[in-house]
């Protein structure tokens, strides 16, 4: 056995002798009891520790470059040493060959191939032009299409809802309670005008069936704010009642029957879910045509 590895086995021994008297208190003190060594001054301990540390360190540092060192001794004894060619028979009268001396420990130097990066393949010929780039087209923003004026098209929404409610009411397929929800507090107003319509009774005609009601929100301008959160509006609208009334002895006349409303007002309160109808008046008609029986 080489001395460095003897030597390094002696420190490693030693080492592990002086820092066994720490380890042992370590484990002790894990238990909750003492060790001879906690007895020990902090000098005494430092010092005790330190040199088992160094020992140890010296030990493993042996150990380790004696193996290190033993490729180098070999790569030395192989450069120190020729290799004889070996021997070629000769015929008579022919000089022996010489022997040449070639060190053994030298690679073989690999050469590798370089690639060649293999260029892309023309495109293939042809007659038929290729098409132009197709542009780009530039979105075009969306204007809100509402009456003419300066409503909100949230008020302006709100009003047309309250208007498709009405007439739906009187056409006969929508409830008091739907028209009140479209109405908000403007309900019973509009339930009110809706059934003078349903129930008109005069210049000849005893009843009105089929009707169909259609309008027009011609204008819409904002009059002002009527208190917190709150906006008056003016509106223009033209309303068209076509049904068949009953004109007695005649039968049944189909008529239609247009007005309209140059200054409806509308009070409208601006809620987290939007514009609501608070308060409506209809004011006065320009009535332009009336339901009459011939």
């Amino acid at each position: 056995m080489p001395l460095q590895d003897i030597a390094g086995i002696v420190l490693i021994v030693l080492g592990g002798l002086l820092l066994l008297p720490a380890l042992l208190d370590l484990v002790a003190s894990l238990f909750g009891a003492a060790s001879w060594f906690a007895y020990w001054s902090r000098g005494a301990k430092i010092g005790v520790c330190g040199v088992g540390i160094v020992a140890l360190a010296a030990g493993l540092a042996f150990a380790l470059l004696a193996d290190s060192f033993q490729p180098l001794k070999a790569l030395a004894a192989d450069a120190t040493t020729p290799t004889a060619a070996a021997a070629t028979p000769t015929l008579a009268g022919e000089a022996p060959a010489e022997a040449t001396a070639t060190p053994s420990h030298l690679p073989t130097p690999i050469v590798l191939p370089t690639a060649t990066p293999t260029p892309p393949p023309p495109p293939p010929p042809t007659d038929t032009p290729l098409p132009p780039p197709t542009p780009t087209l530039t979105p075009t923003p969306t204007v809100y299409a509402g009456p003419p004026g300066d409503c909100a098209p949230g008020i302006v929404d709100a009003i047309m809802a309250a208007n498709l409610a009405q007439a739906r009411y009187m056409e006969g397929t929508l409830s008091a309670a739907d028209l009140g929800q479209a109405w908000g507090g403007a309900a019973r107003e509009a339930q009110v005008q809706a059934e003078k319509m349903k129930s008109y009774q005069r210049n000849g005609v005893r009843g009105v069936v089929n009707l169909r009601a259609t309008w027009e929100l011609l204008e819409c301008r904002q009059a002002g704010f009527a208190g917190d959160q709150q906006v008056r509006v003016s509106t223009v609208e033209r309303w068209t009642f076509a049904a068949d009334i009953d004109c007695g002895a005649q039968g049944t006349v189909p008529s239609t029957w247009i007005d309209r409303y140059p200054t409806e007002t509308y009070i409208l309160l601006q809620t987290d879910l939007g514009w609501h109808i608070t308060t409506w008046d209809i004011g006065p008609a320009e009535k332009q045509v009336r339901w009459r029986c011939p």
